[in-house]
């Protein structure tokens, strides 16, 4: 896999879900990849939107304030709370806040995907 800068690995070691990454995997030399899981909640900040995926200290995605409208105007929705159940997939590097959090912040407006649909489908 060639794409810019980033890393030559094997699917297994780019692909990683969203509420295993902690703090320890920020830590590692090479912290780019494709990032998935399922929304559980948002956070409305002036920040931006604070999406996240488990329980608290569990990484989350964050939309900075200057892309909340695009990336409100690609998904389609209407209210914040339609993201909860849907899954999104960012390519982005794992970061770390000054309070240890592990995040991932949404690049830009075409390295992620949102997935509308929710993981009980029948």
């Amino acid at each position: 896999m060639k794409h810019g800068s980033w890393p030559a690995m094997t699917d297994r070691d780019f692909f990683h879900e969203i509420p295993s990454l902690t703090a320890e995997h920020a830590l590692r030399e090479e912290t780019k990849g494709g990032h998935w899981g399922t929304i559980i909640s948002i956070g409305d900040t002036n920040a931006g939107l604070w999406l996240n995926f488990g329980p608290p200290g569990t990484a989350g995605v964050v939309v900075p304030v200057t892309t909340t409208h695009l990336f409100r105007d690609q998904t389609g929705i209407s209210e914040l709370e339609d993201l909860v159940g849907s899954s999104l997939i960012v390519l982005t590097e794992l970061e770390v806040s000054q309070r240890g959090k592990p995040y991932l912040r949404l690049p830009s407006d075409s390295d992620w995907a949102w997935l509308p649909f929710t993981d009980a489908q029948s």
